[in-house]
């Protein structure tokens, strides 16, 4: 039985385990590249959300670096799902555009 699920208590984010629950789903080779970004935001939005003084403090550096990793990956997910729109518009016929 799964305990972590039904547990009223928050849960540490588990990147291996969101990664296998990812690969299970079957993304088109097309989106991988996405998905891939979006894990890394998650990572770091995770670290991000954990900081708390009793617990974990991260560095000016850290944190800086973890909002620019955000932003960079944001940003190439963005240009990412647009070229796939692209494509997609460019496989339809014209009826369905």
């Amino acid at each position: 039985m799964d305990t972590k699920a039904h547990s009223n208590e928050p849960q540490p984010f588990d990147l291996h385990d969101q990664y296998s629950t990812d690969a299970k789903c079957g993304y088109a080779s097309d989106v991988k590249t996405a998905a891939r970004m979006m894990r890394g935001i998650k990572a770091c939005a995770a670290v991000l959300a954990t900081e708390r003084p009793e617990t974990l403090e991260l560095g000016d550096y850290i944190r800086s670096g973890l909002i620019s990793a955000i932003d960079e990956l944001a940003f190439a997910v963005i240009c990412e799902l647009d070229d796939l729109s692209k494509t997609v518009k460019a496989l339809k016929p014209q009826s369905e555009r």
